[in-house]
């Protein structure tokens, strides 16, 4: 792997963000059915919510880390095409203008 200060940026960061559930309004062994019913659709709800945002998140960084690898990978082609242009042709143009070339 190439590393051009780059170094831990494999992996995408992201932030978290749980669902703010408060406590329930009393204990559970005094809640009646009705209030034990609503408090467990809050519960759902809080946990629907986070897995939401955490797919969300993991596709967001998937996204991003396709990103940055076809970068890396442009960068590098582009690295070999302007190597293999000025070994190709600056040089061939040296040797015709009688300079000597250097790397031979």
């Amino acid at each position: 792997d190439i590393s051009w200060g780059t170094k831990g940026l494999d992996t995408v960061q992201t932030a978290r963000q749980r669902t703010a559930l408060r406590d329930p309004p009393r204990p559970l062994h005094l809640m009646s059915e009705a209030e034990m019913a609503e408090w467990d659709r809050q519960c759902q709800a809080a946990a629907d919510e986070d897995r939401r945002r955490l797919k969300e998140a993991e596709a967001n960084s998937k996204q991003m880390m396709h990103m940055y690898k076809w970068y890396r990978t442009l960068v590098v082609v582009l690295l070999i095409a302007t190597n293999w242009l000025l070994v190709t042709y600056v040089m061939d143009w040296l040797v015709a203008y009688g300079h000597e070339a250097v790397f031979t």
